[in-house]
């Protein structure tokens, strides 16, 4: 058995919000990368499996809805929990995650404790 951190990775084009995740982590015991483009965060998950994934659908280029479609259609990936994150709740949009086996579906603005919360859920992780 072996101690390795879970690896949690965020994709999100705001800073600020990528910073918000960076303060909410510091208690726990995880690696956290983030991206700020789904295109880089689709290079980076074709070759690495995280322990959970945070997707924010309203970026440029590609929307977070077509990274998870990406994201689906890889072999390791099918069954990466991943959080899917935006400002406009859209019922098509929640159908489209839900249909691509997100496991949650969460309005921002996000706070610090929801991250925690949601990271726990998901992940076994020690604080």
């Amino acid at each position: 058995m072996t101690d390795k951190m879970p690896t949690i990775v965020v994709v999100d084009d705001s800073k600020t919000s990528r910073a918000v995740y960076e303060h909410s982590v510091k208690p726990l015991a995880v690696n956290l990368i983030s991206f700020d483009s789904s295109t880089k965060a689709l290079e980076y998950l074709q070759v690495n499996q995280p322990d959970l994934l945070f997707l924010d659908i309203l970026m440029p280029v590609m929307d977070g809805l077509s990274l998870l479609r990406e994201l689906r259609k890889l072999p390791d990936q099918k069954d990466t929990p991943v959080i899917m994150l935006t400002s406009k709740d859209y019922a098509q949009d929640r159908h489209i995650t839900n249909k691509l086996n997100a496991k949650e579906f969460v309005i921002k603005p996000i706070r610090f404790q929801k991250i925690r919360d949601l990271i726990c859920k998901h992940v076994d992780v020690k604080s």
